[in-house]
């Protein structure tokens, strides 16, 4: 590897390990007397504008909305793992937590979910979290790091969706440092590739936003929230 490469990898983790740590550093300003709404505020700005501040000669990433290259490939991932979540969320706090719960569909264990909530989750959460770990993190890494083969499913998967679905993870734990929330890597690794495949946020965005209003909309029905 010549000195150039290894200067340009050097600085890729760099912008990577900084950007990460600021953004943890954001998400605990609760922790320094800001209010949790506010804090949440802080740390949204701070993904979108990190990257132009850490890497102001890359090229942004790109938004588009094509029903045919954007919103069929998003109606099939929720067609194919809207059910396999569906089973594994009942099995799990049946089975496994042994709550013994059972869906209710009703407009009181529903009360929260809005438009408000759902604005909030596209606007709020999902677009600066891709923007910074898929728009930002991962392209940064991507020329750097080789791809892992899945034989199985005759795909390829980059180690820059990897690492950046591991830091969106471990930056999770700063809010509320509790193992389950490491379980957001799967979900990241998705996101990743999706941004991979489509070139576009726009995917990724509505997918990860969808997500958690879907998973807010099962923590009702089954009366874990509300």
């Amino acid at each position: 590897m010549t000195d150039s490469l290894q200067d340009a990898r050097k600085k890729a983790w760099l912008k990577v390990a900084v950007g990460t740590g600021l953004v943890a550093f954001l998400l605990s300003s609760f922790r320094f007397g800001l209010s949790d709404g506010n804090s949440a505020t802080v740390a949204a700005m701070g993904m979108l504008l990190l990257p132009w501040v850490l890497a102001p000669r890359d090229v942004p990433p790109k938004f588009r909305c094509s029903w045919q290259k954007d919103i069929v490939p998003l109606l099939k991932w929720a067609v194919i793992l809207g059910p396999i979540f569906l089973i594994g969320f009942h099995l799990w706090h049946n089975l496994v937590l042994g709550k013994e719960l059972s869906p209710e569909f009703s407009s009181q264990r529903m009360a929260n979910l809005n438009l408000e909530f759902i604005l909030i989750q596209v606007i709020a959460i999902a677009l600066p979290e891709e923007y910074f770990f898929r728009g930002f993190i991962q392209p940064t890494l991507q020329p750097h790091l080789g791809k892992i083969r899945i034989p199985l499913f005759k795909l390829h998967i980059s180690w820059a969706i990897i690492v950046a679905s591991a830091l969106f993870a471990i930056v999770h734990l700063v809010v509320i440092p509790a193992p389950f929330r490491l379980a957001v890597f799967f979900p990241g690794i998705i996101f990743g590739f999706m941004y991979e495949r489509s070139g576009s946020l726009t995917q990724p965005i509505l997918f990860h936003a969808g997500s958690n209003v879907f998973l807010a909309l099962c923590n009702g029905i089954w009366g874990l929230s509300g």
